[in-house]
């Protein structure tokens, strides 16, 4: 597949293959809002991780916090955060000594993918009451530190086991202080920014859908074969590939697609899922029109991956149809969602129509969007567009 995939740093708090955001150029308006589901919990020894209520199978044990939990961060950097429902050993609430920067403090980790796989972290400091608490902080320093937009992963742990590794609060200084200190990511995971597919939850998940800024890297051939990603080729030229698309190219100009950041998905427990896609350009700058039927060879796709926490990934995807460089989806995930998974974090990519449409087929039915799941043949197309977020100018 043609969207980039690059391994997290294994710290205890994200042991799952991390995807990307890639750089963009700064632009007004981007944003992420997620509710904060619970993060599985394993049953061991008899005891559920977090609670210690006996347990027969991971089944046994419940949520940890409420899905009426969130978190946004904006493209002024600000991120806010509320927590609810939040529970300790023996299920009860859990409340903290009210000073920020102090040993009980649970921490969001905010975890940013940009496409050059250069990982960035960064945390803020909770102090809970009765299973509730909230934060604002401004993260500007790690909009800057990963160098264009990126994808976001919000995570919530307990207190840290060494809390004197990870001092500060909340102040900007602090927080960038902090910048990639992975001794802030050693809580036990107990939520996570995503979407759980119990239609009895509210969760949803919105986020921007943008454009890399992208130049042509020249590529190496060897004995027929492009060095990289083993095309074939008979020049160095025929192994030119866009930074971030991998789309053949002679010059940066073939790699100018656009997509305005207004655009934007929004994914709910009960599956239903909006699309929203404003400003597309080909690369000559042109507003892309397709033909109009949902179904046909020129259908551009909205990929989404879900992680599932560790436990492998399930993607699927949707066809998307342009006029004038706009275009609207509105599809059911529920067909997908179960038995897929239960919950998980979602990556979204915007791609050009796969080489051989006949092997991704189908329209945007509930039936047919399940039927897509890990369809090879809808993963052969060129990501142009990602769900990520930037800083604003």
């Amino acid at each position: 597949m043609r969207l980039f995939v690059f391994p997290l740093p294994v710290v205890r708090l994200f042991v799952f293959v991390g995807i990307l955001a890639a750089c963009v150029p700064a632009t007004a308006g981007t944003q992420m809002k997620a509710s904060l589901v619970s993060a599985p919990l394993t049953c061991s020894a008899g005891a559920c991780q977090v609670t210690g209520s006996a347990c027969t199978t991971n089944a046994d044990c419940g949520d940890v916090i409420s899905s009426k939990s969130k978190g946004q961060i904006a493209g002024t950097g600000i991120g806010k955060f509320t927590v609810k429902g939040v529970v300790g050993a023996g299920g009860t609430p859990v409340t903290t000594d009210g000073i920020a920067g102090t040993d009980d403090d649970y921490v969001i980790g905010i975890l940013a993918l940009p496409a050059d796989g250069d990982v960035r972290f960064s945390s803020l400091k909770l102090d809970l009451s009765n299973g509730a608490g909230s934060v604002t902080g401004d993260l500007s320093s790690l909009f800057t530190a990963a160098g264009g937009p990126f994808a976001p992963i919000v995570v919530l742990t307990t207190p840290l086991p060494a809390p004197a590794t990870c001092p500060g609060a909340n102040s900007p200084a602090e927080i960038a202080a902090r910048l990639d200190n992975n001794n802030c990511a050693n809580g036990e995971q107990i939520g996570y920014g995503g979407i759980s597919t119990d239609e009895t939850d509210s969760a949803k998940y919105k986020i921007s859908l943008t454009a890399p800024d992208q130049t042509c890297e020249a590529g190496e051939c060897n004995a027929g074969s492009c060095v990289a990603n083993s095309d074939s080729c008979t020049t160095n030229s025929d192994c030119n590939r866009c930074s971030f698309s991998a789309t053949i190219c002679a010059t940066n100009a073939d790699c100018g697609f656009a997509i305005s950041p207004t655009s934007k998905i929004q994914v709910a427990s009960s599956g239903k899922t909006k699309v929203s896609i404003k400003g597309m350009l080909a690369s000559d700058g042109t507003p892309i029109t397709t033909d109009g039927t949902v179904g046909t060879s020129d259908d551009y796709l909205v990929f989404i991956v879900a992680d599932l926490f560790g436990a492998g990934q399930s993607a699927t995807s949707l066809k998307l149809e342009l006029k004038d460089g706009k275009g609207k989806i509105s599809a059911d995930l529920s067909e997908w969602f179960s038995p897929a998974f239960e919950s998980g974090l979602l990556f979204v990519f915007v791609v050009t129509p796969p080489p051989a449409p006949s092997t991704c087929p189908g329209t945007n039915s509930a039936a047919d969007i399940a039927a897509r799941a890990e369809d090879a043949g809808c993963d052969d197309g060129y990501a142009v567009g990602i769900g990520g977020i930037q800083l604003d100018e």
